[in-house]
């Protein structure tokens, strides 16, 4: 028969295996054993780094040049595969305003090398026309109007309304100018002779 500090003893060790794992919570309800965590801020650029999402929206912002800062250029071009000795001249129109000149712009005889151009630079104001005359060494003649109309902002070319006197592989004379929307003249040449000198060819 078991003896009273034995029964004493195992209540005791009873008591205590009862009670493992039991913890008093005075703060309130027991709190989610895995809660979510709560969304981190997003951090701030460091000194002199960037900020990616701002470079985005400014590279989207999109500008336009006034349109009297196009560059209305006159050019001779040659297509052909021979040198040319060509007359031409550039005057502007008179519509009877004070800022009319009769002095013509270009006005000279030149010799166009086979397959290249004559870059005349820019000849007159926005806005101004002025009147054509070329002459060919093979006897093609033109008389063209070219007007420096301005185009919409929205049509942002640096090569505005530009035109050239064109000798095509015939010989022949033609006239060509930039619309608002269409480079046609000053680039389809390996080369452009910038403000050329007059020549001493002659016309036959």
């Amino acid at each position: 028969m078991p003896s009273r500090r034995q029964l004493l003893r195992s209540v005791a060790l009873g008591s205590t295996a009862l009670c493992a794992g039991c913890v008093s919570d005075s703060t309130g309800p027991e709190s989610p054993a895995d809660p979510s965590p709560s969304p981190s801020p997003s951090p701030s650029p460091s000194p002199g780094t960037t900020d990616q999402s701002r470079t985005d929206r400014t590279t989207e912002r999109r500008t336009t040049r006034d349109p009297d800062q196009y560059e209305d250029r006159f050019y001779v071009e040659n297509f052909d595969d021979e040198a040319h000795c060509l007359s031409v001249s550039v005057a502007r129109e008179d519509d009877g305003t004070d800022d009319s000149d009769d002095d013509p712009v270009v006005d000279g005889v030149y010799r166009v090398s086979a397959e290249s151009g004559l870059d005349f630079g820019v000849v007159g104001p926005r806005g101004a026309r002025f009147e054509v005359s070329a002459r060919l060494d093979t006897g093609a003649s033109l008389d063209e109007t070219w007007s420096l109309s301005a185009c919409p902002p929205e049509y942002d070319t640096r090569d505005g309304r530009s035109a050239a006197v064109r000798i095509d592989e015939d010989g022949e004379l033609g006239f060509a100018a930039n619309a608002c929307d269409v480079v046609a003249v000053g680039y389809e040449l390996g080369g452009y002779v910038i403000s050329p000198s007059e020549s001493d060819c002659e016309l036959d």
